[in-house]
C-alpha cells in the first residue's frame, strides 16, 4: 500500500480546489476564504484540536465547520470543507489552506514581504518602502509590518527565504563580537 505524505496530499487537494475556483472565475473569492480559514485556524487552537481529534466524529466536525463559516465564505469553499470531512481529510485542512494560498500567489505573481521594525511606521513610510521594493521584486507586493522592540532601531526585511537585517540590535551584536575578538592588536 502506498503512503502519501500529508503535504503532497494537501497540495493535490489545494490544486484541485484552485482549478475549480479558477474555472468558475471565483479564484479571488476562494483565495480570500482561504486567508480567512488560515487566520481562524491559526488564532483558535481549540478548533485545530477539534479537527485533528480522532474521537470527534466527522459529521460533528462537518457541522462545526458549516456553522462557523456559512454566510462567511463562498459556496465552493464551504462545499470543499464538507468534502474534506466526508473524506476524513480535515486533519490536513491547514496544510491545504497554505498550499492553496501559495498556488494562488504564484499564479498571480503576489509576493509577501514582511518588515519588522522597532516602532510603528506611518502609511507614508510604508508607501516609500513599497516604492523601493517594486524595482527589485517583480509583481504585486503584500507588505506586512510587524513591531519588534528588540530590534532597537532599523528594520529586518523578510522575502521568500531571504532576510535583510539592517537593525540596530544586529549592528550592536556585530560590534560586541568584534570587540571581544580584538581586545588588543599589537602594532609593529
Amino acid at each position: 500500500m502506498k503512503i502519501i505524505h500529508h503535504k503532497v496530499l494537501a497540495q493535490r487537494y489545494a490544486l484541485a480546489l484552485y482549478e475549480i475556483a479558477d474555472s468558475s472565475d471565483l479564484a479571488e473569492e476562494v483565495f480570500q476564504d482561504m486567508k480567512l480559514l488560515d487566520r481562524v485556524t491559526t488564532q483558535n487552537p481549540e478548533l485545530k484540536r477539534i479537527l485533528i481529534s480522532p474521537i470527534i466524529p466527522p459529521s460533528k466536525k462537518r457541522n462545526i465547520l458549516v456553522e462557523l463559516f456559512k454566510n462567511k465564505i463562498n459556496d465552493i469553499s464551504l462545499t470543499f470543507l464538507t468534502l474534506l470531512t466526508i473524506k476524513a481529510r480535515e486533519v490536513i485542512l491547514h496544510d491545504i489552506v497554505l498550499s492553496f494560498i501559495e498556488i494562488y500567489e504564484q499564479d498571480h505573481h503576489i509576493y509577501e514581504v514582511t518588515i519588522k521594525v522597532a516602532a510603528p511606521i506611518s502609511q507614508q513610510n510604508k508607501e516609500k518602502i513599497l516604492q523601493k521594493l517594486k524595482p527589485v521584486i517583480p509583481g504585486n507586493i503584500e507588505l506586512e509590518v510587524e513591531i519588534d522592540p528588540r530590534l532597537i532601531g532599523g528594520f529586518q526585511l523578510y522575502f521568500d527565504d531571504y532576510l535583510f537585517d539592517a537593525s540596530l540590535s544586529k549592528q550592536l551584536r556585530e560590534l560586541k563580537k568584534e570587540l571581544s575578538e580584538n581586545l588588543y592588536i599589537k602594532q609593529i
